[in-house]
């Protein structure tokens, strides 16, 4: 539009068999502040189908319930009858709201950085449900499917919404360096994920004496905002000349929580700590069309701690 700044909008129409039609859209900007340090920022939305799994898997387990008694807990897929009796519905594609904000330096002709800061709403989020069960449950499927046993059951659902925000930092280093170029790219993440909401049981269930009132259990909620680590530091550095490349990347991966349920309010927690992993490749260019390379990851071997007595499942 100007000399300094530069507007990108994109939009997209799709009309898919099972997802359905879809418009989606981008707003982008960049605005030179001076020669070496430019404002960028974007809005889009967007969207995700379901997938094949999660609208198709189907399993039986038998696992732990209340007291230590065996059970079988069945993961049913949203189109079986019983899932449909139990008031699963067609799974929606998930949408999203992305917005960032960011500025970008060239601080020399060496060096460049980028810091952004993010947020990203996703509604209708489809995640399994917690086990639901009870022993009407396990009659009513009995009574009306001719299938026993069946304590307890889980489905997928667009049972959440949630909101990540985060940022961040990216630095490359260009260096010549013994007859080849050294490449060094340093960059830190962070993000945080909220549930915003979720989603009440059906009332199908309720009639069948579940005393849960959300579709998302602890279990699942953990899953979306703490299993994963918030945030992530890489160094990577790679050289290349005419015949050798060396590649070098150590990553740092943040803590992590995990939280579980083992029925009649026992939810015991582990936070991981942090762990180093370190990747490394060398190559070999033979001709112009052909080289090999030789590499490995987590060369040191670096697993996480183990898990507790409380959730290491009789030593597993």
């Amino acid at each position: 539009l100007t000399d300094k700044l530069f507007v990108d909008i994109a939009t997209r129409y799709e009309d898919y068999d099972d997802a359905g039609d879809k418009l989606t859209g981008k707003l982008s900007a960049r605005y030179q502040l001076v020669d070496a340090v430019a404002l960028r920022g974007a809005v889009s939305n967007n969207f995700r189908a379901p997938s094949l799994t999660q609208i198709g898997f189907q399993s039986t387990t038998s696992n732990f319930g209340d007291g230590g008694v065996l059970v079988d807990v069945r993961t049913l897929s949203v189109n079986d009858p019983i899932a449909r009796a139990l008031g699963a519905r067609d799974l929606k594609p998930e949408t999203s709201e992305n917005f960032s904000l960011g500025v970008t330096g060239q601080l020399s002709d060496r060096l460049d950085v980028s810091l952004d800061v993010f947020q990203i709403n996703i509604d209708d989020r489809v995640t399994l449900s917690q086990r639901l069960g009870s022993d009407a449950l396990e009659d009513f499927v009995e009574d009306n499917f001719g299938v026993s046993g069946v304590h307890d059951v889980v489905f997928f659902s667009n049972a959440a919404n949630t909101r990540t925000r985060g940022a961040e930092l990216v630095s490359n280093y260009r260096q010549p360096l013994f007859a080849g170029k050294l490449l060094v790219t340093t960059s830190y993440t962070y993000n945080k994920t909220k549930v915003r909401s979720t989603q009440a049981i059906p009332g199908q269930l309720t009639d069948l004496d579940i005393t849960e009132t959300d579709l998302v259990g602890v279990e699942e909620r953990n899953t979306l905002t703490d299993a994963t680590p918030r945030d992530r530091f890489i160094v990577n550095a790679t050289w290349n000349s005419p015949r050798w490349g060396l590649l070098g990347r150590v990553t740092r991966h943040g803590k992590t929580t995990r939280v579980f349920n083992f029925g009649g309010g026992y939810e015991p927690t582990q936070t991981y700590d942090a762990r180093w992993q370190l990747d490394a490749e060398v190559s070999y260019r033979v001709t112009q069309n052909l080289s090999f390379a030789v590499g490995g990851n987590n060369l040191t071997d670096n697993y996480p701690e183990r898990s507790s007595d409380e959730i290491n499942y009789g030593g597993n």
